[in-house]
């Protein structure tokens, strides 16, 4: 699940790193230095933001090919609504279903991209988060823990839509043999997705900046 992963991602890398070490043969070597601290938090959070862009590039991408080929396959007014026994109880325009997905999207993605550049502008102290002094001392690597959570937000929308309207297109086939009791899975997947992100982002405040002195 995209949602655990991200979780994984925001989380890790804050516990205690074990170096191990080889015996070689011959005479004994001193081992090499440690790497700088720095340049393994630079790693790390290297790390994340890689993650964040495939997914964002994996969820944009599965959103508008799910969108286009379930807008060619809908009928005229797309099934949404099931009752009990899997027969349709309400239904909504194919054109209208298409636009207002498409002004979730942009609304969500524009809203995500305008906060992005405007975070690092707001002060330091008008914001509200676990060991605040010592964040302050590592905004360049808040900014990036709070850059990665906004876009995880959208990625997490964008993967949801994309599900949904997948499971539509497969529900208003006329040849489907599914009934909707076999796609009972989107609703606990969408909101593990959406849990996963937003927890994710208070867990990674808590642990301190890696950058910041143990």
């Amino acid at each position: 699940f995209f949602g655990f992963f991200l979780l994984l991602f925001f989380v890790g890398g804050g516990g205690v790193l074990v170096l191990c070490q080889k015996k070689t043969g011959g005479s004994p070597t001193p081992p090499p230095p440690p790497p700088p601290p720095l340049a393994t938090c630079h790693k790390i959070m290297r790390t994340e933001t890689f993650f964040i862009r495939v997914w964002r590039l994996i969820s944009t991408l599965g959103f508008v090919l799910s969108l286009f080929s379930s807008h060619v396959s809908y009928p005229g007014e797309v099934a949404v609504r099931f009752n009990s026994i899997g027969q349709a109880v309400q239904y909504v325009n194919r054109e209208t279903l298409f636009y207002v997905v498409v002004a979730i999207f942009l609304i969500v993605n524009v809203l995500v991209n305008a906060v992005v550049r405007l975070f690092p502008k707001v002060p330091m102290a008008t914001l509200t988060v676990p060991h605040q002094p010592i964040w302050a001392e590592n905004r360049a690597e808040l900014n990036t823990v709070f850059t990665n959570w906004f876009y995880g937000l959208m990625c997490a929308v964008n993967t949801i839509l994309a599900l949904g309207l997948f499971v539509l297109s497969l529900l208003n086939r006329s040849e489907s043999i599914n009934s909707p009791e076999s796609y009972v899975w989107l609703l606990p997947m969408s909101t593990l997705i959406l849990i996963s992100v937003i927890v994710a982002l208070p867990i990674r405040l808590w642990l301190k900046p890696r950058f910041a002195d143990a």
